[in-house]
């Protein structure tokens, strides 16, 4: 019987061995056991974490602010290295700095638009193809611009031929009012001699005249004066119908001409039909193909534009210049460009304009540069590197000026000069020394390699390259200082 019953029990334990066990749960009962002590490590340890640089310790230093004042040019200081002398090649001074950027059309691209919508039927030009302003560049399905054309011409020859009937029988009606007017007159004529017959027969009496012939003369004396007051209400009748055809004729005049306008809108709508070149140029762009829908007055900005265009003797470069740098820009400076499309080739170029706002995800400034006598085959979008130098193209005013003078109208700002305190320098050899200047996170050191221009008799000496208006330096400092280490003020 215990054999049997343990025969029994043996299943059940392979199901048990088959079965998953169910997972422990995690007790969470160590928070407690930790206590108060270990919250308090657990946060020093995530404050370490987070802001342990922080509290690492600082070396104590004394710092100063870089002195700024507007650019001594004036005062006969020079603060930047060898200025061009006017009437000298403006393009053989030192660079200020480089930035890149990209070539593109002066001062904008030219677009060629639909000016009706409609299908496009062909295109007649590829990109890079050079055409004549008014040259063909696309057409549009122009069947139902045709048959409003016919339309509107059918109208017109229509309003032509109603105005000419109108005139005409205007004319007509002054030809019987003038006949009229002459047969009055001779009825008039007539009147006057019935009148002197009838006046005559009376003043001799019955005596010479019989009763019967004064009594026929008065008779025709007034059916003579009848018959000039029919006529006399036909021509007023004449006039009438010659006024209301004056303004039939203005009627008609006034459909006429909006007849002429409707054909003339039908016919610049054909015409429209075709999308010429606006101006002579390089297709930089096409916007277009055959089947594709323009549609004027679209949300879309380019829902009716065709092809971009541009012209080869016309080319700008678009250059983003740093925040950093963009005190030191000025309209006229001159600029060197390069670029990979040219190489071992530098193109001569001047700032033209600077924008009216930054770049702020960028933190650049735009700045646009004239190219002197644009190589052949030079193209928009291609990428180019400018180096800024420090003269002047004269361009604005036809001399020359270097960038120490401070009277030029079209400056981007007053320019600054920078001057160091002599106690921060060190290393220094002739117009070469060092500074530590503090970084941008405000608490850590970098060394700095200046060049000293030839002004300062003080305490202050002027500084060409290395620092910037609003840079803190170290005042006498120690030999044990380095790179990136932390400090305190």
């Amino acid at each position: 019987m215990d054999d049997r019953l343990e025969a029994l029990r043996r299943p059940q334990q392979a199901v048990d061995k088959i079965q998953p066990k169910p997972a422990k749960r995690v007790s969470n009962k160590w928070i407690l056991k930790v206590g108060p002590w270990g919250l308090l490590l657990f946060a020093l340890l995530l404050l370490s974490y987070m802001f342990g640089d922080k509290l690492l310790p600082a070396t104590r230093v004394e710092v100063e602010t870089v002195v700024t004042s507007p650019d001594a040019g004036e005062r006969g200081v020079t603060t930047l290295p060898n200025p061009v002398p006017t009437g000298k090649d403006p393009y053989t001074g030192s660079v200020l700095f480089q930035a890149s950027g990209w070539f593109e059309a002066d001062p904008y691209p030219y677009r060629a638009t639909a000016l009706a919508s409609g299908i496009v039927d062909s295109v007649e030009v590829l990109e890079g193809q050079a055409v004549e302003a008014g040259e063909t560049i696309a057409t549009l399905i122009h069947d139902d611009a045709e048959l409003k054309l016919g339309i509107a011409r059918a109208n017109l020859e229509a309003a032509e031929a109603s105005l000419a009937s109108v005139e005409s029988e205007h004319a007509l009606s002054l030809a019987r009012m003038e006949s009229m007017e002459k047969e009055i007159a001779v009825a008039e004529s007539r009147r006057q001699e019935l009148s002197d017959l009838a006046v005559r027969a009376k003043e001799l009496g019955p005596e010479l005249v019989s009763q019967e012939d004064i009594v026929q003369a008065g008779l025709r004396l007034n059916t003579q004066d009848q018959k000039l007051v029919a006529l006399q209400a036909q021509l007023r009748e004449r006039e009438i119908e010659s006024e209301r055809l004056v303004a039939q004729v203005q009627v008609r005049k006034g459909q006429l001409a909006e007849s002429l306008a409707r054909f003339q809108q039908a016919e610049l709508e054909f015409e429209r039909m075709v999308i010429r070149a606006p101006v002579a140029g390089i297709i930089q762009r096409l916007m277009v193909a055959p089947g594709q829908k323009k549609v004027l007055m679209a949300d879309n900005p380019e829902s009716a534009t065709v092809a971009l265009l541009f012209q080869p003797e016309h080319l700008q470069a678009r250059i983003d210049v740093p925040i950093a740098e963009a005190s030191r820009l000025s309209v006229g400076q001159a600029v060197l460009l390069e670029s990979e499309f040219l190489p071992g080739k530098e193109l001569r170029g001047h700032i033209q304009r600077i924008t009216g706002e930054a770049d702020l995800q960028r933190n650049t400034l735009q700045v646009k540069v004239r190219i002197e006598n644009p190589p052949a085959g030079l193209r928009p979008e291609i990428l180019c590197r400018a180096k800024f130098l420090n003269t002047f193209t004269g361009v604005q005013s036809g001399t020359l000026r270097t960038a120490g003078t401070t009277n030029n109208p079209n400056s981007f700002g007053e320019r600054l000069a920078v001057k160091v305190p002599r106690r921060a320098l060190f290393n220094q050899s002739g117009d070469v020394a060092s500074v530590w200047a503090v970084d941008k996170s405000g608490y850590r050191l970098e060394l700095r390699q200046l060049r000293l221009g030839a002004g300062g008799e003080g305490e202050y000496l002027d500084v060409i390259e290395g620092l910037r208006p609003g840079d803190r330096v170290v005042l006498d400092p120690s030999s044990d200082l380095k790179e990136q280490q932390r400090i305190k003020f």
